[in-house]
């Protein structure tokens, strides 16, 4: 949130609005599997995970309906099994929520940040959009199904990737406090895979009208030898760790995930929780799986 963004909402505030700060933050640790999104069949690799996000801001209630907020929020994480993926970002939010009837509300969002990455060649601004409906049948049960577009821009083209998100998840209150939600999410768009560098023989390195590999697939070089394939590489091996010897390139890809969730209150904004998400998904490089576990606590107010 600008600070003359934050002004204005207080200016806009008349007597019968509410404005408030509004904040968060976080911690927590997990696993992440299959980091390289190597396709069925591939030896996978995996790093362990450790995260933290804050963020403060401005929340503005015009009306009984309408609730309003712009704020600022860091989002880091730390992946010492593949030092590449650590990043630090910056974000910057807007949302807006607007009850429509008792039981319904419609809820808009969007953010842009600046990321730094472990592997500079990934560093880039980003965008994410998303607009939602949220249903609450039960006091106790809350339902919700939107859409969501993320943009990603980096050094390495490679690493630009965008996204469109179908998404819904039922939530449950099943005790003072208790939260327990299962979501799911279809996905199409492009993402960044890796192609192992070709090894190639003393005769051939020294063969006549060699040169560096160029084109648009993994480690392609001017004819359809082997390494040529679909997407947008760079030809050349970057990165560090479980990265070193990988080409990465562009494919076009469409998944599905599934995320049981579970949060606890501890003490009025203090909680508990634990995530656990795993995706099946297929592009012309063939099927391939994920898996992202994290747990932790956070406080909001």
């Amino acid at each position: 949130m600008s600070p003359g963004l934050g002004i204005a909402l207080l200016l806009l505030a008349t007597d019968g609005s509410s404005v408030a700060l509004e904040g968060l933050a976080g911690a927590g640790g997990g696993y992440e599997g299959n980091v390289t999104l190597a396709a069925a069949g591939q030896p996978t690799s995996g790093s362990a995970v450790a995260a933290a996000w804050a963020g403060l801001g401005v929340g503005w209630d015009p009306g009984e309906k309408t609730h309003l907020s712009a704020g600022l929020r860091y989002d880091g994480a730390l992946y010492p099994g593949a030092t590449d993926l650590s990043r630090n970002a910056a974000w910057a939010d807007l949302l807006w929520i607007q009850q429509v009837w008792e039981p319904l509300a419609v809820i808009v969002a969007a953010g842009g940040a600046w990321s730094w990455y472990g592997d500079p060649a990934r560093n880039g601004p980003g965008l994410a959009l998303r607009a939602s409906l949220r249903v609450e049948p039960l006091d106790w049960v809350a339902v919700r199904a939107g859409y969501a577009y993320t943009q990603r821009w980096a050094e390495d083209e490679a690493y630009s990737t965008s996204s469109n998100r179908v998404f819904g998840s039922v939530e449950a209150r099943v005790a003072a406090g208790v939260y327990l939600g299962l979501g799911y999410s279809w996905q199409t768009g492009e993402q960044t895979f890796y192609a192992p560098v070709p090894t190639l023989t003393p005769q051939v390195q020294l063969g006549a009208g060699e040169g560096p590999a160029t084109g648009s697939g993994p480690g392609t070089g001017t004819g359809a030898g082997p390494g040529a394939g679909p997407g947008t590489g760079t030809g050349t091996p970057q990165g560090s760790g479980v990265f070193e010897s990988l080409v990465p390139y562009r494919a076009s890809t469409t998944d599905s995930t599934l995320t049981p969730t579970f949060e606890a209150g501890v003490w009025e904004g203090l909680y508990l929780f634990a995530s656990y998400s795993y995706t099946w998904g297929s592009s012309l490089e063939g099927t391939y799986t994920a898996q992202f576990g994290l747990a932790g606590a956070g406080y909001r107010f």
